[in-house]
């Protein structure tokens, strides 16, 4: 007589303990530090002087926490940004005999950026989760405007007319890629996340084209500090 054997597909099983094993914290992490985390953030920016007077900015974003170890933990984030610089004035002269000039100069980026950062523990006031964290970063600088207030002085007759709050997209002067290293200092308590950062670009961000004649620096590299404002979602 035949006996029949009932099998049990182990297929199940495997997943849901494969599932288990990834919520729950590595070893040496604390119960609240799993090892995926999302949040979102934002930020205020300040241009460094780069042959410009400094000038401020914003953005918002999401990043992506993966605790690897107990003292590596790899950032990932995909952020807005919006970067200024303010430029020196200038005068240019018209065929008509009159001239522009051109003040309170303003350069404004927007910009969308992906840095990649490896966040190192600080073994000191540990109920913070202080953490050092270098990394890099690349960005798209998909608009770039020139704000400026203009005054027109015409000999014929002579007079002056003003515009203020003048924009022009200057987007064709600048390149389109930046690429930048990343240094910093964040803090936690609760679910938010405090960051202060250093972000120094490597290429030349105005073209070489006509530099002679462009109103601009003729070596623009992105030199910006950040302090950021995080919270954790999950």
């Amino acid at each position: 007589m035949k006996t029949k054997t009932k099998t049990i597909s182990l297929h199940p099983i495997v997943l849901l303990v494969f599932a288990l094993m990834l919520s729950m914290p590595t070893r040496g992490q604390d119960a609240e530090e799993q090892m995926v985390s999302v949040g979102a953030k934002v930020l205020s920016n300040m241009t460094v002087s780069n042959g410009t007077t400094s000038a401020f900015g914003y953005g918002a974003g999401g990043y992506v926490n993966l605790n690897l170890l107990s003292f590596l933990t790899v950032r990932g984030e995909l952020l807005y940004v919006s970067h200024a610089a303010r430029l020196n004035s200038y005068n240019e002269s018209l065929g008509s005999g009159g001239s522009v000039d051109y003040h309170h100069r303003n350069l404004r980026f927007h910009t969308l950026e992906i840095p990649i950062l490896l966040q190192f523990p600080l073994p000191i006031m540990e109920s913070l989760k202080p953490k050092i964290y270098v990394g890099g970063s690349y960005s798209y600088n998909f608009s770039v405007y020139e704000i400026n207030n203009r005054a027109y002085k015409l000999t014929n007759p002579e007079s002056t007319i003003n515009y203020y709050g003048y924009g022009d997209n200057v987007s064709s002067y600048f390149q389109m890629y930046n690429a930048s290293a990343i240094g910093g200092l964040s803090v936690s308590f609760d679910s938010f996340v405090v960051d202060a950062r250093y972000q120094q670009g490597f290429p030349n961000l105005v073209k070489g084209n006509d530099l002679k004649i462009l109103p601009y620096p003729m070596d623009y590299k992105s030199r910006i500090i950040t302090l950021s404002l995080g919270y954790k979602i999950f």
